[in-house]
């Protein structure tokens, strides 16, 4: 398996971006699905406490990364989506506080774009060496 190897500061920028999304599926939880998820929810024969059970597993995994960053890696491609889906709007943000991750790090941030598309390739590769 490869290892992609983390500095300090891109460590720094992978928590910060799991504790944005630990956040808003605590929210998630406390508020329970809103209209557009229940209407899904009632689409696909789901349970409010299967939606409550899969967004608590998606924190955990998020809980677990903040503890151990280079756990990233090994998150499943929709869990992978939402984290680059965060860093790329804060890196477009139009207002920023000087303490935004995408200011105080910014060369740290382009490197781990490109060990995420890195980790992302990867796992394209093996999974088409599996099929053959």
């Amino acid at each position: 398996m490869v290892q992609l190897t983390l500095t300090g500061a891109q460590k720094k920028v992978i928590r910060e971006i799991c504790e944005i999304e630990i956040d808003s599926l605590t929210e998630m939880l406390e508020e329970g699905p809103d209209d557009e998820s229940m209407l899904l929810l009632q689409q696909t024969g789901s349970t409010v406490e299967e939606y409550n059970a899969k967004v608590k597993t998606m924190r955990d995994q998020f809980f677990e990364i903040q503890k151990h960053p280079e756990q990233l890696f090994k998150l499943d491609e929709y869990n992978i989506s939402l984290f680059r889906h965060i860093l790329f709007n804060l890196e477009e943000a139009d207002e920023k506080p000087e303490d935004c991750i995408t200011i105080k790090y910014p060369q740290a941030i382009k490197n781990l774009w490109s060990k995420l598309f890195a980790a992302e390739e990867f796992k394209e590769l093996t999974s088409k060496l599996r099929l053959n």
